[in-house]
This record gives C-alpha cells, sequence and structure tokens, in this order.
C-alpha cells in the first residue's frame, strides 16, 4: 500500500510526505521485552552501550531474559559501561 503511494508520487515528480504517529509508552516496553527476550543475540551489540541505566536495568530484570551464559550478561555489561 504504502509501497504504491510512494512509487506513484515518484513516478509523477510530486513530493510525498509520510507521517505515523505512534506512542511511544507502548512501544519503548514491547522493544525491551524484545531485546530481553533476544538478549543473546543482541549482548554484544554496540548499540546495547546506548541504553540508559533504567532501561539496561529493566532488560536485565526482566522474567523472559534468554541468554546463553552468564558471561553474556558480563560481556553486555562491559560493553555499556
Amino acid at each position: 500500500m504504502i509501497e504504491d503511494y510512494i512509487e506513484q508520487e515518484i513516478e509523477s515528480g510530486q513530493p510525498f510526505k509520510i507521517s505515523i504517529f505512534i506512542r511511544i509508552s507502548k512501544i519503548i516496553p514491547i522493544i525491551l521485552s524484545t531485546i530481553s527476550k533476544n538478549f543473546f543475540m543482541y549482548f554484544s551489540d554496540p548499540g546495547v552501550s546506548l541504553l540508559d541505566l533504567d532501561d539496561f536495568k529493566l532488560i536485565l530484570k526482566h522474567k523472559r531474559l534468554q541468554v546463553l551464559s552468564e558471561d553474556d550478561v558480563c560481556t553486555a555489561f562491559f560493553l555499556w559501561a
């Protein structure tokens, strides 16, 4: 749908604008939950260092935190610090 709209606007030479409004208060917990559930995939990502302390603690405290070993948590902490 959106792709068709963009393609049509590009072909016609007209500028286009797409605005998406989301409720941040609902998106952030979903993102943090996803990171927690897949922590074993994300723990070594440099983006971990961009998390603030409260978000990092929420991830580590999540009841469904998925890690392969305690070393993953230590590595993530050292990358974050």
